[in-house]
């Protein structure tokens, strides 16, 4: 089965234009593609050749590959991540927001959230973020630089853009989720939080999907201090 999307041939592979543009929403993240091979002994009903392998014994089989609603092959699609350096919390802080904003011809879809504490010797106590959805730019802080994990892929549009301790904007729509982080260093939950992504995820999850003039903001909510962060936001972006 081949993804429904606009595409071209590329190396026996269907892959798809620019951000996997022309792909359904309603398709599901992933799906089994057939991977196509010029002069294949396996057809489709469409007349187009398929990739097989033979083993010992002689039997040929299909081969099948999963990949992503988008189009792209498990593993390949395009990943930009996003780092706030590490900073002292307080409260009501604007640690973190992402804001894509009209004219981006994008979505920004939202995969991992990470919050890492410095490991710092400190008395430490919980302290709760809330994980808000925005529906405006952030202003002020400190302008946050999107990475590409490929320097091949497309880069960011300008109209994407992040940062940290945000002085304004990032008007507050609702809180989606809020979660917890310890900062006592001697207790083993403050070395395993940073491997936790904290945002919902499963092959039968949907993304966390800003469209444009939509933004999503950590905020750290405790009042205490004790503590400082870094944050690491993981996303991939499709055309609109």
């Amino acid at each position: 089965m081949m993804p429904n999307c606009k595409s071209r041939r590329k190396s026996g592979l269907w892959v798809p234009d620019r951000y996997g543009e022309d792909v359904p929403p309603s398709v599901r993240r992933y799906m089994d593609a057939m991977m196509m091979l010029p002069n294949g002994t396996a057809m489709t009903s469409e007349g187009e050749s398929l990739a097989t392998h033979t083993p010992t014994g002689g039997a040929e089989f299909p081969v099948t590959m999963l990949a992503h609603a988008s189009g792209h092959i498990r593993g390949t699609i395009p990943t930009y991540t996003w780092w706030r350096t590490y900073a002292a919390g307080a409260a009501a802080q604007r640690s973190f927001d992402i804001f894509n904003a009209a004219g981006s011809g994008v979505d920004v879809k939202l995969r991992k959230l990470f919050v890492h504490h410095n490991q710092a010797a400190v008395t430490g106590v919980p302290i709760l973020f809330d994980f808000i959805h925005t529906t405006s730019v952030g202003t002020g802080g400190t302008i946050i630089t999107g990475r590409l994990q490929d320097s091949n892929e497309l880069a960011i549009p300008a109209e994407v853009t992040a940062r940290s301790n945000a002085t304004g904007g990032a008007t507050e729509s609702y809180v989606r989720f809020g979660f917890a982080v310890d900062t006592e260093e001697t207790r083993p939950a403050t070395s395993i939080a940073p491997m936790i992504n904290w945002l919902p995820e499963g092959e039968d999850v949907g993304d966390i999907v800003l469209h444009e003039g939509q933004g999503a903001l950590v905020k750290h909510i405790t009042s205490s201090t004790v503590g400082v962060f870094g944050i690491l936001v993981v996303g991939t972006i499709v055309a609109a």
